[in-house]
């Protein structure tokens, strides 16, 4: 059964028994209101003009002479006296009422006043009982024909209306389904069209605040995701593509120069011989970089409590090593960061290893370690207005660095990891010159 129907269905049940259950409260209500109607007028009969012959009766009771005494009649109605044996002793109306049980204990004194319906001639009757003196009970009784008449009516309209309360709780129902399912059947053609042509342009309308709209813009969330990581992707790839085919097409030409490789001589052989493996060793890198960029903001590696000036104190040492003739200057306190070591030292060898290939001969470059933070300052010529909002993407290259070897990736590789490791990186000039990348990251989670 589809969820439409099932919706509809539910609503219409819902519509339903709340008809029905209006319709028997109505019906329980009338009811107990006539019978109140009844009773009340069957237990004020002592005020009524019945009251004297009443009071009358109860004198000859009185006298103990009531047994074949002509009284006074009443033409309405059902009034007679029993006796503690259940006989009828004296009745003034035309008709008398059948004696039960109850009555005898009535008359006896063994039960209090009590209201009853009985059949009398297949008619209903409401008959009041109560105790009058000397082991006599007073029954008086009314027809409840005009009662039940109007209690028939009553079920007839609850009836008709019950069915017209059917009919519309169905037509209800479905209107209900309709216009509650309206978002899903949006978002099932939204789902269809991006099965159908892959594109993930295909947004739900969202309106109002509810349940629906929420899924729906979690839907246009959800894709917007999806189509910006399918962006950086295919970006990646066409980046990736352009800065391989170059390292690419020399490390084949110096391979088929390599073919004639006894036509050469031995100086020319070993100079391509290293320049093919410099080559290889650029492309390796190169490589790794685009791999470490396709990771994204996954966890590489276990986390955990690093000492955030020792990770910065092996790279610094790193860079030592690679650029001897660049003094690198080490200042840092002690402080602990949570994360991935392998790739918090690639953030900090880019970052080191950037200053070091920008910084001016004879000057130095300046490594602080903070409490969650990390500065490296260079001496070079510091970092274009136009290329700050630039120089954190993937194999941007300003026009100063184009002659400077590299790929462009170290510094998003950076900004990637650190922004993976909930922390933010930024670049700004430094006081008398120079470029200070400076990195913060959040408080270590309490152990």
């Amino acid at each position: 059964m589809s969820l439409r129907r099932r919706v509809a269905l539910a609503t219409a049940a819902s519509v339903l028994v709340m008809v029905i259950v209006s319709s028997v409260a109505l019906y329980v209500g009338v009811r107990r209101y006539l019978y109140h109607q009844a009773d009340a007028s069957l237990s004020a009969v002592r005020n009524s003009p019945l009251g004297p012959q009443l009071q009358f009766i109860e004198r000859v009771i009185e006298s103990g002479r009531l047994k074949g005494l002509p009284v006074p009649t009443s033409r309405s109605g059902y009034l007679q006296f029993v006796d503690a044996q259940g006989q009828v002793v004296a009745h003034l109306t035309p008709a008398s009422l059948p004696v039960t049980g109850l009555v005898r204990l009535v008359a006896r004194g063994a039960h209090p006043a009590v209201f009853f319906n009985m059949a009398v001639a297949g008619s209903p009757v409401r008959v009041y009982a109560f105790y009058l003196d000397r082991g006599t009970a007073v029954e008086i009784g009314r027809s409840l024909t005009d009662v039940t008449s109007a209690l028939h009516a009553l079920l007839a309209v609850s009836a008709v209306v019950t069915g017209v309360g059917t009919v519309l709780a169905v037509l209800v129902g479905a209107l209900v389904a309709f216009a509650a399912l309206r978002p899903v059947r949006s978002l099932s053609a939204a789902v269809r069209a991006v099965a159908e042509t892959g594109e993930l342009s295909h947004h739900v309308e969202v309106s109002g605040h509810d349940e629906f709209s929420q899924v729906a813009g979690g839907f246009n969330a959800m894709l917007d995701a999806l189509d910006e990581s399918l962006g950086r992707q295919r970006r990646l790839v066409a980046d990736a593509s352009h800065v391989l085919r170059t390292p690419l097409a020399t490390v084949r030409t110096n391979v088929e120069v390599l073919r004639r490789a006894d036509e050469l001589e031995a100086g020319e052989r070993a100079d391509l011989i290293r320049d093919t493996v410099a080559q290889l060793a650029q492309l390796t890198l190169l490589v790794n970089n685009l791999m470490e960029l396709a990771r994204g903001e996954e966890e590489a590696g276990a986390f955990g409590l690093l000492r955030l000036d020792e990770l910065v104190a092996s790279a610094v040492g790193e860079a030592r090593r690679n650029y001897p003739s660049v003094p690198i200057e080490l200042s840092a306190v002690p402080s602990t960061v949570w994360g991935s070591p392998d790739r918090l030292h690639k953030v900090f060898a880019n970052l080191v290893d950037n200053a070091a290939k920008w910084t001016a001969p004879s000057t130095s470059v300046e490594v602080t370690v903070g409490e969650q933070s990390v500065t490296v300052r260079d001496h070079g010529p510091g970092v274009d207005t136009q290329d700050v909002p630039h120089i954190f993407d993937r194999f941007y290259r300003s026009l100063s660095a184009r002659g400077v070897p590299g790929s462009g990736l170290g510094l998003a590789i950076a900004k990637q990891a650190v922004e993976a490791h909930g922390g933010r990186i930024e670049v700004r000039g430094a006081e008398g010159g120079g470029a200070e990348f400076v990195v913060w990251f959040k408080e270590p989670p309490a152990s």
